[in-house]
C-alpha cells in the first residue's frame, strides 16, 4: 500500500509513498476547515517506510490534540466531563504536572484539590503514586538541612529554609571522604542501589 488514510480523534492522518524509500506524511484537523496542521515537510530528515511515517503523523497528532485539549476544553464541574478529560489527557501521554495544572487552572482549584481530583482516575494511579514516592525522598533529604520541619504521622510534609539566615549559621554540609554532598547528591544516592 503506497497510500493510506486514518481518522482519528476528528483529525486526518495521511502518508504516501512518495518515491522509493521516501514516504510523505500530514496531519489536518477535520473540525477546524481541514487545516493542515503538521507534516513531514515541517521536519528535517525523511521517513523511509510508511511504518515510520505512520508513527510520525501520530505522534504530531497527539501533540497538536494535547495542546488543543489543555488550552481551548472548557470544563465545568461536570464530573463526567473531567472524567473524560483526565482519560483523555492519559491517552495522549500527557505529564502528571500538566494535567495537575490545567485541572487547577480550569476549575478554579488549588494544586493539592487538582491532585486529589485526579486521584480517583484509575488511569493516574501508578503516576502518581511515583510522584509521591519521589515527593517523600526529596523531603526526607531535605529535611536533613532544613530551618523547620514539619512531620505528620511520622512522616516528613514540609520542609521551611530561611534563605536569609547568614552561611556561618547554617549546618555545615554532609561530608564524604572529606568532600561535601550537595542535596541533588543525597536524593540520587536514595535511588542508587546498594549491594
Amino acid at each position: 500500500m503506497d497510500d493510506c488514510c486514518a481518522n482519528w480523534g476528528g483529525l486526518l492522518l495521511r502518508a504516501e509513498l512518495m518515491a522509493e524509500n521516501d514516504w510523505w506524511w500530514c496531519v489536518y484537523d477535520l473540525l477546524n476547515d481541514e487545516i493542515q496542521v503538521a507534516s513531514s515537510n515541517d521536519q528535517t530528515g525523511g521517513c523511509f517506510t510508511g511504518e515510520i511515517a505512520r508513527e510520525e503523523a501520530e505522534k504530531a497528532a497527539k501533540e497538536y490534540l494535547r495542546v488543543e485539549i489543555f488550552m481551548q476544553r472548557d470544563l465545568e464541574n461536570d464530573n463526567n466531563a473531567i472524567s473524560k478529560y483526565i482519560s483523555d489527557l492519559k491517552i495522549l501521554d500527557a505529564r502528571l504536572f500538566h494535567v495537575i495544572k490545567s485541572l487547577a487552572d480550569k476549575l478554579n482549584l488549588d494544586h493539592l484539590s487538582a491532585r486529589e481530583l485526579l486521584a480517583e482516575s484509575k488511569e493516574w494511579e501508578a503516576e502518581l503514586k511515583a510522584s509521591h514516592q519521589l515527593t517523600q525522598h526529596f523531603l526526607d533529604v531535605c529535611a536533613e538541612d532544613a530551618d523547620e520541619v514539619k512531620i505528620e504521622d511520622g512522616r516528613v510534609t514540609s520542609v521551611t529554609f530561611n534563605l536569609k539566615k547568614e552561611e556561618s549559621e547554617r549546618l555545615p554540609p554532609i561530608q564524604t571522604n572529606s568532600k561535601p554532598l550537595t542535596i541533588w547528591q543525597r536524593i540520587k544516592q536514595r535511588f542508587t542501589k546498594k549491594p
